[in-house]
Protein backbone atom coordinates (compact mmCIF):
# COMPACT_ATOMS: atom_id res chain seq x y z
CA UNK A 1 0.00 0.00 0.00
CA UNK A 2 0.90 3.68 -1.00
CA UNK A 3 2.28 6.05 1.61
CA UNK A 4 -1.17 7.94 1.20
CA UNK A 5 -3.52 8.56 4.51
CA UNK A 6 -7.21 7.86 3.70
CA UNK A 7 -10.12 8.90 5.77
CA UNK A 8 -12.32 6.35 6.37
CA UNK A 9 -15.97 7.01 6.92
CA UNK A 10 -18.48 4.29 7.44
CA UNK A 11 -22.02 5.27 8.12
CA UNK A 12 -21.95 4.16 11.57
CA UNK A 13 -25.80 4.63 12.29
CA UNK A 14 -27.57 2.43 15.41
CA UNK A 15 -30.80 0.50 14.39
CA UNK A 16 -29.50 -1.92 11.83
CA UNK A 17 -26.42 -4.18 11.72
CA UNK A 18 -25.50 -3.60 8.84
CA UNK A 19 -24.79 -0.40 9.79
CA UNK A 20 -22.45 -2.10 13.29
CA UNK A 21 -20.67 -4.25 10.30
CA UNK A 22 -19.69 -0.83 8.65
CA UNK A 23 -18.11 0.23 12.64
CA UNK A 24 -16.12 -2.48 12.46
CA UNK A 25 -15.11 -3.09 9.02
CA UNK A 26 -13.36 0.67 9.74
CA UNK A 27 -11.37 -0.40 12.74
CA UNK A 28 -10.11 -3.34 11.36
CA UNK A 29 -8.62 -1.34 8.62
CA UNK A 30 -7.54 1.10 10.65
CA UNK A 31 -5.95 -1.39 13.11
CA UNK A 32 -4.20 -2.91 10.67
CA UNK A 33 -2.70 0.65 8.65
CA UNK A 34 -2.94 3.19 11.58
CA UNK A 35 -0.07 5.54 9.64
CA UNK A 36 -2.21 5.40 7.01
CA UNK A 37 -5.68 5.80 7.66
CA UNK A 38 -7.95 8.02 10.02
CA UNK A 39 -11.24 7.66 10.87
CA UNK A 40 -14.04 10.13 10.19
CA UNK A 41 -16.68 10.57 12.73
CA UNK A 42 -19.76 11.76 11.07
CA UNK A 43 -21.74 12.61 13.47
CA UNK A 44 -18.95 15.77 14.76
CA UNK A 45 -19.09 16.57 11.10
CA UNK A 46 -23.11 16.89 11.29
CA UNK A 47 -22.22 19.05 14.19
CA UNK A 48 -20.38 21.08 12.72
CA UNK A 49 -16.84 19.84 13.76
CA UNK A 50 -14.20 22.37 11.61
CA UNK A 51 -11.17 19.79 11.78
CA UNK A 52 -13.89 16.75 10.39
CA UNK A 53 -15.23 19.35 7.53
CA UNK A 54 -11.20 19.91 7.00
CA UNK A 55 -9.92 16.44 6.98
CA UNK A 56 -12.87 15.05 4.86
CA UNK A 57 -12.02 17.90 1.95
CA UNK A 58 -7.88 17.22 2.08
CA UNK A 59 -7.93 13.51 2.30
CA UNK A 60 -9.42 10.67 -0.03
CA UNK A 61 -12.08 9.42 1.50
CA UNK A 62 -13.32 5.41 1.76
CA UNK A 63 -16.86 5.21 2.70
CA UNK A 64 -19.16 2.50 3.41
CA UNK A 65 -23.09 2.45 2.83
CA UNK A 66 -24.58 0.10 5.26
CA UNK A 67 -28.10 -0.32 3.68
CA UNK A 68 -30.08 1.51 0.91
CA UNK A 69 -30.36 5.09 1.89
CA UNK A 70 -26.71 5.12 1.31
CA UNK A 71 -26.30 7.57 4.37
CA UNK A 72 -22.35 8.30 4.04
CA UNK A 73 -22.33 8.81 0.56
CA UNK A 74 -25.16 11.34 0.44
CA UNK A 75 -23.91 13.60 3.97
CA UNK A 76 -20.25 13.72 1.96
CA UNK A 77 -22.22 15.01 -1.56
CA UNK A 78 -23.80 17.47 0.59
CA UNK A 79 -20.26 19.62 1.90
CA UNK A 80 -19.30 18.40 -1.28
CA UNK A 81 -17.06 15.71 -0.81
CA UNK A 82 -16.30 12.86 -3.72
CA UNK A 83 -15.01 9.92 -2.49
CA UNK A 84 -12.51 7.78 -4.25
CA UNK A 85 -14.70 4.75 -3.62
CA UNK A 86 -18.00 4.04 -2.10
CA UNK A 87 -18.42 0.53 -0.57
CA UNK A 88 -21.77 -1.05 -0.54
CA UNK A 89 -22.14 -3.70 2.14
CA UNK A 90 -25.59 -4.76 0.23
CA UNK A 91 -23.19 -5.67 -2.76
CA UNK A 92 -21.16 -7.94 -0.96
CA UNK A 93 -23.76 -9.31 1.12
CA UNK A 94 -25.17 -10.60 -2.31
CA UNK A 95 -21.33 -11.87 -3.20
CA UNK A 96 -20.43 -13.57 -0.24
CA UNK A 97 -23.59 -14.58 0.30
CA UNK A 98 -23.13 -13.43 4.23
CA UNK A 99 -25.93 -11.56 6.21
CA UNK A 100 -24.98 -8.99 9.03
CA UNK A 101 -26.87 -11.36 11.38
CA UNK A 102 -29.09 -9.92 13.83
CA UNK A 103 -27.29 -8.95 16.62
CA UNK A 104 -26.55 -5.29 16.66
CA UNK A 105 -24.64 -5.13 20.26
CA UNK A 106 -22.47 -7.44 19.29
CA UNK A 107 -22.32 -8.87 16.06
CA UNK A 108 -22.76 -12.25 15.36
CA UNK A 109 -20.15 -14.33 13.50
CA UNK A 110 -21.36 -13.72 9.86
CA UNK A 111 -21.58 -10.60 10.86
CA UNK A 112 -18.06 -10.14 11.88
CA UNK A 113 -16.88 -12.50 8.89
CA UNK A 114 -19.17 -9.61 6.59
CA UNK A 115 -17.08 -6.55 8.23
CA UNK A 116 -13.89 -8.75 7.59
CA UNK A 117 -15.04 -8.89 3.80
CA UNK A 118 -16.03 -5.37 3.61
CA UNK A 119 -12.68 -4.42 5.10
CA UNK A 120 -10.54 -6.06 2.69
CA UNK A 121 -12.51 -4.11 -0.04
CA UNK A 122 -11.46 -1.28 1.54
CA UNK A 123 -7.85 -2.22 1.20
CA UNK A 124 -8.38 -2.76 -2.43
CA UNK A 125 -9.59 0.26 -2.96
CA UNK A 126 -7.11 2.15 -1.03
CA UNK A 127 -4.47 0.24 -3.40
CA UNK A 128 -5.82 1.31 -6.36
CA UNK A 129 -6.02 4.78 -5.39
CA UNK A 130 -2.48 5.69 -5.05
CA UNK A 131 -2.21 8.59 -7.21
CA UNK A 132 -5.49 11.36 -5.77
CA UNK A 133 -6.08 14.57 -5.89
CA UNK A 134 -8.68 16.80 -3.75
CA UNK A 135 -12.09 17.11 -5.93
CA UNK A 136 -15.00 19.51 -4.22
CA UNK A 137 -18.11 19.86 -5.51
CA UNK A 138 -18.95 23.27 -3.88
CA UNK A 139 -17.17 26.39 -3.29
CA UNK A 140 -15.51 27.51 -0.60
CA UNK A 141 -12.36 27.50 1.82
CA UNK A 142 -11.43 23.84 2.72
CA UNK A 143 -11.90 24.66 6.19
CA UNK A 144 -15.69 26.26 5.87
CA UNK A 145 -18.42 24.08 6.46
CA UNK A 146 -20.70 24.27 3.77
CA UNK A 147 -24.39 24.72 4.23
CA UNK A 148 -26.52 21.55 4.21
CA UNK A 149 -28.59 20.74 0.66
CA UNK A 150 -32.53 20.79 0.53
CA UNK A 151 -32.35 17.15 0.91
CA UNK A 152 -31.10 17.17 4.33
CA UNK A 153 -32.81 19.93 5.53
CA UNK A 154 -35.52 18.96 8.01
CA UNK A 155 -38.27 21.95 9.20
CA UNK A 156 -37.99 23.06 12.98
CA UNK A 157 -40.37 21.10 15.11
CA UNK A 158 -41.50 21.10 18.79
CA UNK A 159 -39.89 20.77 21.84
CA UNK A 160 -39.59 17.53 22.36
CA UNK A 161 -40.63 17.65 26.31
CA UNK A 162 -43.74 15.42 26.36
CA UNK A 163 -45.88 18.10 25.11
CA UNK A 164 -49.43 18.55 26.61
CA UNK A 165 -47.93 15.84 29.55
CA UNK A 166 -49.37 12.75 28.24
CA UNK A 167 -47.68 9.62 28.15
CA UNK A 168 -46.17 9.07 24.73
CA UNK A 169 -46.14 6.00 23.37
CA UNK A 170 -42.16 5.83 23.42
CA UNK A 171 -39.24 7.43 23.58
CA UNK A 172 -36.45 8.11 21.61
CA UNK A 173 -33.29 7.36 22.34
CA UNK A 174 -30.17 9.23 20.67
CA UNK A 175 -26.56 8.69 21.11
CA UNK A 176 -24.05 10.28 19.60
CA UNK A 177 -22.58 7.71 17.67
CA UNK A 178 -19.04 8.63 17.11
CA UNK A 179 -16.44 6.42 16.10
CA UNK A 180 -13.21 7.82 17.08
CA UNK A 181 -13.43 8.37 21.04
CA UNK A 182 -14.32 6.02 23.65
CA UNK A 183 -17.94 8.13 25.00
CA UNK A 184 -19.69 7.52 21.41
CA UNK A 185 -19.02 3.62 21.82
CA UNK A 186 -20.22 3.65 25.18
CA UNK A 187 -23.16 5.87 24.27
CA UNK A 188 -24.17 3.71 21.48
CA UNK A 189 -23.88 0.31 24.03
CA UNK A 190 -26.12 1.95 26.58
CA UNK A 191 -28.63 2.73 24.06
CA UNK A 192 -28.52 -0.91 22.90
CA UNK A 193 -29.23 -2.14 26.92
CA UNK A 194 -31.98 0.81 27.34
CA UNK A 195 -33.63 -0.51 23.57
CA UNK A 196 -33.36 -4.30 24.15
CA UNK A 197 -32.96 -5.22 27.76
CA UNK A 198 -34.52 -2.46 29.76
CA UNK A 199 -37.65 -0.90 27.59
CA UNK A 200 -38.06 -3.03 25.37
CA UNK A 201 -40.68 -2.51 23.02
CA UNK A 202 -41.21 1.36 24.02
CA UNK A 203 -37.80 3.01 22.95
CA UNK A 204 -36.82 3.72 19.47
CA UNK A 205 -32.95 4.44 18.32
CA UNK A 206 -32.88 6.89 16.08
CA UNK A 207 -29.78 6.99 13.58
CA UNK A 208 -28.40 10.00 13.43
CA UNK A 209 -27.16 9.92 9.49
CA UNK A 210 -30.37 8.40 8.62
CA UNK A 211 -31.95 11.61 10.53
CA UNK A 212 -28.85 13.92 8.45
CA UNK A 213 -30.56 12.93 5.25
CA UNK A 214 -34.32 13.24 6.27
CA UNK A 215 -35.14 9.21 6.56
CA UNK A 216 -38.82 9.55 6.94
CA UNK A 217 -38.82 7.29 10.02
CA UNK A 218 -35.79 8.77 11.92
CA UNK A 219 -37.53 12.19 11.29
CA UNK A 220 -40.54 10.87 12.89
CA UNK A 221 -38.63 9.56 15.89
CA UNK A 222 -37.58 13.39 16.47
CA UNK A 223 -40.37 14.81 15.85
CA UNK A 224 -43.60 12.66 17.94
CA UNK A 225 -41.88 11.30 20.74
CA UNK A 226 -39.63 12.92 23.67
CA UNK A 227 -35.92 12.59 22.70
CA UNK A 228 -33.13 11.31 25.50
CA UNK A 229 -29.66 12.60 23.83
CA UNK A 230 -26.77 10.38 25.23
CA UNK A 231 -23.52 12.47 24.86
CA UNK A 232 -20.43 10.43 25.02
CA UNK A 233 -17.80 13.59 25.43
CA UNK A 234 -17.68 17.24 25.56
CA UNK A 235 -18.63 17.69 22.49
CA UNK A 236 -22.33 16.97 23.20
CA UNK A 237 -22.98 15.68 19.47
CA UNK A 238 -26.29 14.30 20.15
CA UNK A 239 -27.69 16.87 21.61
CA UNK A 240 -26.44 20.05 19.64
CA UNK A 241 -27.62 17.23 16.26
CA UNK A 242 -30.69 17.19 17.67
CA UNK A 243 -31.06 20.92 17.82
CA UNK A 244 -29.92 21.75 14.73
CA UNK A 245 -32.76 19.59 13.45
CA UNK A 246 -35.32 21.40 15.05
CA UNK A 247 -36.17 19.62 18.17
CA UNK A 248 -34.31 20.41 21.49
CA UNK A 249 -34.27 17.08 23.20
CA UNK A 250 -36.12 16.39 26.38
CA UNK A 251 -33.58 15.54 28.78
CA UNK A 252 -29.26 15.30 27.71
CA UNK A 253 -27.77 12.39 29.52
CA UNK A 254 -23.59 13.05 29.80
CA UNK A 255 -21.56 9.95 30.06
CA UNK A 256 -18.97 12.35 31.77
CA UNK A 257 -19.92 13.30 35.11
CA UNK A 258 -22.15 10.85 35.16
CA UNK A 259 -20.20 7.51 34.76
CA UNK A 260 -17.51 7.73 38.13
CA UNK A 261 -14.22 7.58 36.36
CA UNK A 262 -14.93 7.57 32.59
CA UNK A 263 -13.23 10.05 30.46
CA UNK A 264 -15.62 10.22 27.14
CA UNK A 265 -13.13 11.82 24.97
CA UNK A 266 -10.00 9.21 25.09
CA UNK A 267 -9.46 7.78 21.56
CA UNK A 268 -10.04 4.22 20.94
CA UNK A 269 -10.20 2.30 17.95
CA UNK A 270 -10.38 -1.29 18.59
CA UNK A 271 -13.00 -3.54 16.74
CA UNK A 272 -14.36 -4.77 20.07
CA UNK A 273 -15.26 -2.59 23.04
CA UNK A 274 -12.73 -2.84 26.17
CA UNK A 275 -14.39 -4.32 29.48
CA UNK A 276 -14.28 -0.79 30.85
CA UNK A 277 -16.52 0.02 28.46
CA UNK A 278 -18.68 -2.45 28.60
CA UNK A 279 -19.08 -1.82 31.95
CA UNK A 280 -19.32 2.03 31.35
CA UNK A 281 -22.42 1.31 28.68
CA UNK A 282 -23.98 -0.58 31.58
CA UNK A 283 -23.59 1.66 33.83
CA UNK A 284 -24.71 5.02 31.82
CA UNK A 285 -28.06 2.83 30.91
CA UNK A 286 -28.72 2.50 34.46
CA UNK A 287 -28.02 6.35 35.12
CA UNK A 288 -30.75 7.05 31.98
CA UNK A 289 -33.39 4.09 33.36
CA UNK A 290 -35.15 6.73 36.17
CA UNK A 291 -35.20 9.15 33.20
CA UNK A 292 -36.78 7.26 30.48
CA UNK A 293 -39.11 6.13 32.82
CA UNK A 294 -40.30 9.26 33.94
CA UNK A 295 -40.43 10.52 29.99
CA UNK A 296 -42.36 7.20 29.25
CA UNK A 297 -45.24 7.87 32.38
CA UNK A 298 -45.42 11.49 30.92
CA UNK A 299 -43.28 13.33 33.59
CA UNK A 300 -41.76 16.65 32.67
CA UNK A 301 -37.84 16.26 33.18
CA UNK A 302 -35.02 18.59 33.19
CA UNK A 303 -33.05 19.16 30.13
CA UNK A 304 -29.85 18.03 31.85
CA UNK A 305 -30.01 14.79 33.77
CA UNK A 306 -29.01 15.86 37.08
CA UNK A 307 -31.79 13.61 38.86
CA UNK A 308 -29.91 10.88 36.90
CA UNK A 309 -26.34 11.95 38.51
CA UNK A 310 -27.94 11.86 41.77
CA UNK A 311 -29.00 8.16 40.97
CA UNK A 312 -25.83 7.30 40.47
CA UNK A 313 -25.56 4.63 43.40
CA UNK A 314 -28.57 3.40 43.32
CA UNK A 315 -28.61 0.75 41.13
CA UNK A 316 -32.03 0.20 39.48
CA UNK A 317 -34.12 -2.72 39.64
CA UNK A 318 -34.01 -3.94 35.75
CA UNK A 319 -31.07 -4.71 34.58
CA UNK A 320 -28.92 -4.51 31.49
CA UNK A 321 -27.66 -7.94 30.42
CA UNK A 322 -24.14 -6.53 29.60
CA UNK A 323 -23.75 -7.46 33.23
CA UNK A 324 -24.95 -11.19 32.09
CA UNK A 325 -24.11 -12.95 28.69
CA UNK A 326 -25.66 -10.35 26.13
CA UNK A 327 -27.98 -11.48 23.50
CA UNK A 328 -29.81 -8.96 21.10
CA UNK A 329 -33.64 -8.34 20.02
CA UNK A 330 -34.33 -9.79 16.55
CA UNK A 331 -34.29 -6.60 14.37
CA UNK A 332 -35.23 -6.02 10.53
Amino acid sequence: MSDTIFLLAPCMGVGKAAAVVTRRAAYLVHQAHSKTTVLLSLPALLAGDREQHRLARKLPVVLMNGCAHRCASRILASIGVQPVAAIEVAKIMAETRTGPGKARRELEVSGKRLAAAVAERMECAMNSAAAWTPTLNLPGHASTPQKRCACMTVPDRRNSDGGDGAPPRYVTLLPCQGIRRSGGRVTQRAAYCLDEDLFPGKTLLLCLPALAVSVQEDVDMLEQFPVVALNGCGARCATKIAKKYGVRPAVSVDANGTVRGFDGGRECALPDLTASEVKAGARLADVAVPVVSALLAGKRQRRRARSAQRCTSRPSKTRCCCKGSGGARKTS
